[in-house]
């Protein structure tokens, strides 16, 4: 059995251009589950254990929670930075619930789902796992900054969203503390998620979760779009790479020196408004080529191999795993990056290059447009053994 791959999946039977166009940044979605092990296959039984067991983590990937208070860290590793699971497995029995951040970094049924999303959404996304033992709350209501979605996979969590208290502005998303205090809401509506369910909250909405009588499993995935900061930040970094006055720097004693202070103001001003289109089209190439370098490619099995099979003209090839990708012109010769690969080749690979990201299902070598046989299998070849292509 195989979990879901893609956005859609997750959120059948809500269509993903209804729920951008009804759902996203306004108001919460609950959706019942179609099949109650619908996300099983998603995070194997003995996969938290695997991975726990094999992890030197760093203090921002694993974290032990009850009622909002964190174990601290050192609790939780041994002297070789190895996870203490005697220590883990004694504090989950004692009521305290597991957090292991960004785990599709460790699990391939995860890594293909969140490539899949970016491919989808251009939008950087990173899954959490959350394991709490019976009759526990991990946290106190507080607010994220960031929209999730939530997968229930094993057992069943009660969820309080405060729908009545308005959604906390952006501006407050830097706090560094972000509880919220209960005497200030209303009460909250109850949402009890059950194996299968899925749960979008927008960012900004006060929350919190407990179980009742059986453990949960469940995982969140967090949506990380660039905000304008971010689109205006990289359009600034695109212009001062062709110069300018915007790396000039201010001069001694500015912070007293008015007259230093209004030209600086005066700068800035005029900088802001020299912005053109083109930085921010170099800006947002700078950000597809983040997004695409944040993506990896799936485990294929032809690494070792490659080249041991002979590829011909009829061999059927599709994309290993849809992930974000796009086509480079690169002067006198073209590249298709994916990932952390950028495969270049003249100019009589464009066609090709365009077909493969066009691709949806399963084609044959032959089918790559404008290069001779020979060229065919080549690339082929090397999409193979990188990860982009698999044989059908």
């Amino acid at each position: 059995m195989t979990g879901p791959t893609d956005l859609a999946a997750l959120l059948a039977p809500l269509p993903v251009d209804s729920f951008f166009a009804e759902v996203w940044g306004r108001r919460h979605h609950h959706g019942r589950a179609p099949a109650p092990d619908r996300f099983a296959a998603l995070l194997p039984d003995r996969r938290l254990e695997e991975v726990l067991a094999a992890l030197r983590p760093q203090p921002d990937m694993l974290r032990l929670v009850s009622q909002g208070q964190t174990l601290p860290f050192d609790q939780l590793v041994l002297p070789d930075g190895a996870v203490d699971l005697v220590q883990v497995r004694n504090r989950y029995a004692e009521g305290h619930s597991i957090v292991l951040n960004g785990v599709e970094r460790f699990a391939p049924e995860l890594r293909l789902l969140t490539n899949a999303i970016a491919a989808d959404t251009d939008f950087e996304t990173q899954i959490n796992v959350y394991a709490t033992p019976p009759r526990a709350q991990g946290f106190a209501p507080h607010f994220d900054d960031h929209d999730v979605l939530v997968l229930q996979v094993r057992g069943s969590k009660i969820w309080h969203v405060h729908l009545s208290s308005p959604i906390v502005p952006p501006e407050r998303f830097r706090q560094r503390e972000r509880a919220v205090d209960p005497a200030t809401l209303g009460e909250p509506t109850r949402i009890v998620l059950a194996p299968g369910d899925v749960l979008y909250l927008p960012r900004g909405l006060v929350h919190a979760a407990e179980t009742d009588a059986g453990a949960s499993v469940h995982l969140t995935i967090g949506f990380h779009p660039p905000n304008l900061l971010a689109v205006l930040s990289a359009a600034l970094e695109a212009r001062s790479l062709s110069g300018g006055t915007l790396l000039e720097r201010a001069p001694p004693r500015y912070l007293g020196d008015r007259a230093a202070r209004a030209r600086l103001a005066a700068a800035v001003r005029d900088l802001a408004a020299a912005l053109d289109d083109g930085d921010v089209d170099r800006g947002l190439a700078a950000l597809e080529d983040r997004l695409i370098r944040s993506a990896r490619c799936g485990v294929t099995g032809d690494f070792i191999g490659a080249g041991e099979t002979a590829i011909g003209r009829d061999t059927r090839l599709r994309r290993s795993t849809p992930l974000p990708a796009r086509l480079v012109d690169l002067g006198e010769s073209v590249g298709l990056q994916f990932a952390q690969a950028l495969v270049v080749a003249d100019r009589e690979h464009r066609p090709a290059f365009e077909y493969l990201l066009a691709q949806s299902g399963p084609f044959a070598v032959a089918d790559l447009p404008g290069l001779p046989p020979e060229a065919q299998a080549a690339l082929a070849e090397k999409l193979i053994q990188d990860g982009f292509l698999t044989q059908a």
